[in-house]
């Protein structure tokens, strides 16, 4: 159901924690006892596909982890959707220093060329 770990990216002041699902399910995030759901105004996703969920940068920063929370979807059905039992996966996190000094290596698509990108 999820093919990889969440990526997280940051925009201005928060965390957009990112994944993909090839499964309808609800998907959610702890971080301190504070739950930050996959929604939109107000209504939980359950689709497939690319999912989003936005938390606070400091909280996540202090926490240095969270907790990813899904919830597969058994049948929709009006009023009453049937899903199956949460599984929760807890997930470390280190910020980026605050001296801003990161070592990153970045691999792209090399087209046929292994030996060069090599």
């Amino acid at each position: 159901m999820l093919h990889s770990v969440p990526s997280v990216f940051a925009v201005e002041d928060e965390y957009q924690i990112m994944l993909y699902t090839d499964r309808p399910a609800y998907l959610w995030i702890k971080i301190g006892g504070r739950v930050f759901n996959d929604q939109i105004t107000g209504v939980m996703r359950s689709a497939t596909g690319i999912r989003r969920v936005t938390v606070p940068q400091k909280l996540l920063d202090e926490a240095g982890g969270y907790t990813l929370c899904v919830q597969p979807i058994r049948s929709r059905q009006s009023y009453c959707t049937r899903a199956y039992s949460v599984t929760e996966v807890e997930i470390p996190f280190c910020p980026v220093p605050e001296n801003g000094s990161v070592s990153a290596l970045v691999v792209a698509d090399v087209h046929g060329e292994e030996e060069l990108a090599v």
